[in-house]
C-alpha cells in the first residue's frame, strides 16, 4: 500500500462506522432515527405525519442518507422501507428490514 491509501482507509473506516447501521425509536411524540453509534440523528414529530406506508426503493436509490423525489431517504442496506407523508406533501423514506412491522406501529403512533 502506498501512503495516500492509509488516509483513505481510515476515512472509509469511519464513514463505515458512522453508518453500519440505522435505528429506529418511537414514542409518545416523534420517531427517532441514528446511524450507527448515534452521531447522525433526526426526529420527526408524529403530529407532522398524515400517513405511512411500506414501499420498495429502487436500488439506483443507493444507501445512506439521500434526496429522492420530494423528500429524503435514510437507508442502511435493503431495497425495503416505510414513506412517511407530510401535510405539505413531502416525503421521507425509512430503510427498513421490516417494512410492514414499522408501518404498522408508525400507523398506530399517528393513530391512523
Amino acid at each position: 500500500m502506498t501512503s495516500v491509501m492509509y488516509p483513505v482507509l481510515g476515512v472509509l473506516l469511519v464513514i463505515m462506522f458512522l453508518f453500519h447501521s440505522l435505528s429506529v425509536e418511537i414514542d409518545a411524540e416523534s420517531i427517532g432515527l441514528s446511524f450507527g453509534p448515534g452521531l447522525i440523528r433526526k426526529r420527526i414529530a408524529l403530529s407532522e405525519i398524515v400517513s405511512c406506508r411500506p414501499v420498495r426503493n429502487s436500488w439506483l436509490l443507493g444507501f445512506g442518507i439521500r434526496y429522492v423525489f420530494d423528500g429524503w431517504m435514510w437507508n442502511v442496506s435493503g431495497l425495503d422501507a416505510v414513506q412517511l407523508t407530510f401535510a405539505d406533501g413531502r416525503h421521507f423514506r425509512i430503510g427498513t428490514d421490516e417494512p410492514d412491522v414499522l408501518s404498522r406501529a408508525i400507523s398506530d403512533a399517528i393513530g391512523k
